[in-house]
């Protein structure tokens, strides 16, 4: 999913300051105090009554449910948030944040922004919801991430134009994402030629596209218009490889990428490849098995795996270049004590 950051430009030290940012693969997520509709966490809630109703009922204790909501509450002092909107086009975005259209706008890949191999704190996206009445807390609120949106996720809906989404972190400042995680730069209708030459400039070596938005009168309607594209060097040639990415697993700190090969490589060929893979396509820390048996997809991630699979998948995995080894690659590596063991019996 695309998000969008906008930005102005006629502060200089503050271009300076974010186009900084922008190159360092960093971002910056806010304290909670920095919002700009005041009316934000502004909520009330009713689950404080409810338990104690409950409780006089049926004559049992409860544990402090209001200092529990205090805590929750308290947590707004300390997380970050790093606002964005689901849209490139809105009027009101490019003249509010963009310096009236002669300013500039990101685009991110969201999963990117969230990856906890980069921000381990990362919390919570919340979607925005609009409303002009003040959110309640029920009890059916608690332990979800509904509390958390109606808390932190609720504007008035003079704001709707912003669509905005919100990422959340449990503590504010700087945080980091892989370089591939902007994947467009847009400028407004009025920016200025020296602007948009600087940004294609300090972004040179990077899968960047850069558009310019237009005015397009019979829609009424501003509109993208391509105006260049950067294409990042690279120091491996991946297309003089024939193979299949037939599976992808993300777990929460690493991917898995299987990779059919037909065709019979060497190690130190293989291993190319493996860096050619991960140059062009890894953004997180990865392991890269090169499977050689297509019908072995369904077992590739089956834990426990039964004496016949096990055997089967030792055999069909020909190699592992895995992200922990110092780029060192093992030929057979399931063909261990297990494998030996079954296949004497």
């Amino acid at each position: 999913m695309k998000v969008f950051k906008f930005r102005g430009v006629l502060d200089e030290k503050i271009l300076e300051r974010d186009l900084n940012t922008f190159l360092a693969n960093k971002f910056y997520a806010s304290k909670f105090e920095s919002m700009n509709d005041k009316f934000e966490a502004n909520f009330d809630e009713i689950i404080t009554e409810t338990f104690a109703s409950l409780a006089k009922i049926f004559n049992v204790k409860v544990p402090d449910i209001r200092k529990g909501i205090q805590e929750i509450t308290k947590y707004k002092d300390t997380l970050g948030i790093y606002c964005l909107s689901k849209t490139y086009l809105s009027e009101t975005l490019w003249a509010y944040y963009a310096d009236n259209n002669r300013g500039y706008c990101i685009e991110y890949d969201i999963y990117k922004l969230k990856d906890k191999t980069q921000n381990f704190d990362f919390a919570y996206e919340i979607d925005v919801n609009y409303s002009d009445e003040k959110p309640i807390l029920i009890v059916n609120d608690i332990n979800n991430q509904i509390a958390i949106n109606k808390m932190f996720g609720t504007k008035k809906k003079r704001w709707s134009q912003e669509e905005e989404i919100r990422l959340l972190f449990d503590d504010s400042g700087f945080k980091t994402h892989h370089h591939s995680a902007i994947s467009a730069i847009y400028f407004g209708c009025d920016a200025s030629n020296e602007l948009i030459e600087k940004f294609i400039r300090k972004f040179e070596n990077r899968n960047i596209d850069f558009y310019k938005m237009k005015i397009n009168y019979q829609t009424n309607a501003f509109e993208r218009e391509l105006i260049h594209k950067n294409v990042m060097k690279l120091n491996f040639d991946i297309n003089k490889f024939n193979y299949q990415l037939v599976k992808t697993v993300d777990n929460l700190v690493v991917t898995n990428y299987y990779l059919y090969i037909e065709k019979k490589y060497n190690l130190d060929e293989l291993k190319e490849l493996a860096l050619a893979f991960k140059e062009k396509h890894g953004y997180r820390n990865c392991n890269i098995y090169f499977v050689n048996n297509i019908e072995i997809l369904e077992i590739l991630e089956k834990y426990p795996k039964s004496d016949s699979e096990y055997v089967k998948f030792a055999e069909s995995i020909i190699a592992d270049f895995p992200f922990d080894c110092n780029d060192e690659i093992f030929s057979y590596p399931f063909k261990d004590w297990k494998y030996e063991e079954l296949i004497t019996k």
